[in-house]
């Protein structure tokens, strides 16, 4: 498909996911695409053929509807959103407070959203796009990284089609020496969007099991979201700062979605999890016990999580948290940060490359340190580094 091409068939998606489940007209698309209504049909059909489950009405026009699955893209994930905003299924579009208490009723952030099919890194990306004056707001996902990165250089597995790779822009008015006050942010976003998820996708059959699962997602100083002790997403913050002020933030985001264990390589099968995984699994009231595959499901023949979904929640928490973020501090978000926190109160080993040493994790701070207590009662601020948990008792 040429450019031009693809580029007329994102103007048709946008369109029609602008109120879904509504029809737009023949005419109205021909006019605003500047084409005749054969060359609209002709567009239609290549992306039926895509996987596009679109519907054509004579005299009423095109429309994509609502409740079937789409494509992983923009437009699947604009639509996701606008569902999720509006209330899916007639519920409140604050109705999940109950699961973070973030602000969901206000969205003041305009996403701007685009799909890729590989880059190196979205992160990279959009460091080059902000340079070159991009707003606040643009999201950029890929269904592959080549390049992907963790925290300390690491790379970052980004299995095409498997997973929410992603990176966002934020202009925030603050000083370099608060962003890490926007990890703790993202980090506290990112579980309440996937305990909501969790919840929703299986509170009809089982609730009871949906709310233990849910409750079960936990974060992990100082970036790290976990479920049965194993990472099923990763949060990378970088920046770019004058003296005094910011100029922009780009937050990398990973979720693992599809995965089955097979599918991570062999050196993180036992110390990665994912979404599909996680729906799989016979709960534990601990969050930190381990949790095994349910005996009689079959979770290759399950409907895989739907990643335009996964996405649209991740943005909308997103927008929340930064919200409130920036009208109302920290309190609110450090507290749902100590409740989701599988570090304080646990013995820790700091791996000190030359030096590594045991300490109990004891608080949080708003900008970001760990504090710990040494085996002496003497008391430290980590302000990053990485750690183990449950390697002393203090």
């Amino acid at each position: 498909m040429t450019g031009a091409a693809s580029d007329i068939r994102e103007r048709i998606l946008s369109r029609l996911s602008e109120e879904p489940g509504h029809f737009v007209s023949g005419e109205s698309l021909s006019r605003e695409m500047a084409m005749t209504r054969a060359a609209v049909w002709k567009h239609m059909q290549a992306l039926q053929r895509a996987g596009w489950p679109l519907e054509c009405v004579t005299r009423k026009g095109y429309r994509i509807p609502v409740g079937r699955a789409l494509p992983y893209s923009a437009a699947g994930i604009r639509i996701a959103l606008r569902m999720e905003e509006s209330g899916r299924n007639g519920r409140n579009p604050g109705g999940s407070r109950n699961l973070g208490g973030s602000r969901l009723d206000r969205q003041e952030i305009d996403w701007r959203i685009t799909v890729v099919d590989q880059t190196d890194s979205t992160s990279s990306r959009l460091k080059e796009m902000a340079q070159a004056g991009a707003p606040e707001g643009v999201a950029l996902f890929a269904e592959e990284q080549c390049g992907g990165r963790g925290r300390m250089g690491r790379s970052w597995s980004s299995r095409h089609g498997a997973g929410i790779w992603m990176s966002v822009l934020l202009r925030p008015e603050m000083a370099p020496d608060q962003v890490q006050s926007i990890t703790l942010a993202v980090s506290v976003a990112v579980v309440e969007a996937l305990r909501e998820f969790i919840s929703e996708t299986l509170s009809s059959p089982n609730p009871h099991r949906a709310e233990i699962l849910a409750g079960s997602i936990g974060i992990k100083w100082p970036n790290d979201v976990l479920w049965n002790g194993k990472k099923i997403c990763g949060i990378l913050t970088e920046l770019a700062a004058e003296p005094d002020r910011l100029s922009h933030v780009v937050v990398g985001i990973g979720v693992n979605v599809t995965h089955m264990e097979e599918d991570f390589p062999p050196e993180l099968r036992t110390t990665a999890a994912s979404l599909r995984l996680m729906l799989s699994a016979e709960p534990s009231q601990d969050r930190n016990s381990q949790a095994e595959p349910l005996p009689d499901r079959n979770s290759q023949a399950e409907p895989l999580p739907d990643r335009n979904r996964v996405a649209a929640l991740l943005l909308k928490h997103l927008s929340a948290v930064i919200l409130e973020h920036r009208h109302e501090g920290m309190p609110g978000i450090l507290q749902r940060w100590r409740d989701a926190s599988v570090t304080l109160g646990r013995g820790i080993r700091v791996l000190d490359p030359v030096n590594p040493w045991d300490a109990i994790a004891v608080d949080i701070g708003g900008d970001g340190r760990l504090l710990v207590e040494r085996p002496d009662g003497s008391r430290t601020f980590l302000l990053s580094g990485e750690i183990s948990i449950n390697t002393y008792a203090g």
